[in-house]
């Protein structure tokens, strides 16, 4: 009996050890900043709230930073798939002062530093300054997947749903 208590609880030490555990969540309210399509313009002004997720798999820091709640409006210029290739689901232009919703999220290991879960993040709080301020100056955050999706209201819009993700763009917002 006494040995199986010893294995039992040897193994739920390694589980623990070995599996995924939430390092640090922090939330922030209130950001901004201008979005970017794939022809290299900034084709929206973004505001959305920040939510940052640290995990640890065998070893290595996982940041996620979520995009939540977050709304745009159009600048006038090349609809943000405008430069994409092949397929018929893309415009060429989108003009100042389409709104929208849009949500995602970008992810991917924290390379160098040392972790501090009491750490808090500056103002402005982004990936660059959460990683800085959780992981020191020297680490760097390797975003390797990323998804974003994107509803237009209004009418006149040729294209009104683009997804923006590291496994491929789909669709456009676009007015022509």
């Amino acid at each position: 009996m006494r040995r199986a208590l010893v294995a039992t609880l040897g193994a739920l030490v390694l589980v623990l050890a070995f599996s995924s555990s939430a390092a640090a969540d922090v939330k922030v309210k209130g950001s901004g900043s201008t979005d970017s399509g794939t022809c290299g313009n900034d084709w929206a002004n973004d505001t959305f709230n920040r939510e940052f997720d640290v995990s640890q798999d065998r070893g290595t820091f996982v940041l996620t930073e979520f995009f939540k709640d977050g709304h745009f409006v159009t600048v006038d210029g090349k609809s943000p798939g405008g430069c994409e290739t092949g397929g018929s689901d893309h415009g060429l232009t989108i003009t100042a002062g389409v709104t929208g919703s849009f949500h995602g999220f970008d992810s991917g290991p924290v390379v160098g530093g040392t972790f501090n879960p009491n750490a808090t993040c500056p103002d402005p709080c982004n990936g660059d300054t959460f990683t800085a301020a959780f992981f020191g100056k020297d680490a760097t955050w390797n975003v390797t997947d990323f998804s974003f999706s994107y509803e237009a209201q209004g009418g006149g819009l040729l294209f009104r749903s683009w997804t923006n993700a590291s496994s491929g763009n789909v669709g456009d917002i676009a007015t022509g």
